[in-house]
């Protein structure tokens, strides 16, 4: 056998990229469908995205993240109005348990284009911007 076949490389080398997995599935109105999920995106053993059906149509609606991995939520996407497209972004990003960030899809085209921050985090906005345009999807772990 020639030396490409026997190499120093295992069989599990290149699995060093955290997959997410489903920590927990919940069907809350007992209809068959998942309606919450609970996902470890980086394979510490906890959850740290959390997936909700809010209005029990079989779409997940809202995503919650915690980035820092201190169980606490630090964003959170919605769609508001159900037609699978977020339409507000809510952000904590000193990690202080008070959103500082919100985005909006103000006329309902799918991008957010309002900007609304409080960047020196005293419970005020001091930051807009119109026209923003961002892009968030919500993600589908398996439901």
């Amino acid at each position: 056998m020639s030396d490409f076949f026997h190499d120093h490389i295992g069989p599990d080398t290149h699995h060093h990229v955290p997959v997410p997995e489903i920590l927990e599935r919940h069907d809350f109105n007992g209809d068959g469908r998942v309606d919450a999920i609970a996902v470890d995106t980086d394979q510490d053993g906890r959850a740290d995205v959390w997936e909700f059906d809010r209005n029990y149509d079989g779409h997940m609606d809202e995503v919650r993240y915690d980035h820092n991995g201190d169980a606490r939520v630090d964003e959170v996407d919605s769609d508001l109005n159900y037609d699978g497209r977020v339409d507000l972004v809510t952000e904590d990003t000193n990690h202080d348990g008070r959103d500082d960030v919100w985005e909006y899809d103000t006329n309902n085209d799918g991008a957010l284009d309002l900007l609304k921050m409080d960047t020196d985090h005293d419970g005020k906005v001091d930051y807009r911007a119109v026209n923003h345009d961002t892009g968030h999807a919500i993600p589908n772990y398996g439901n």
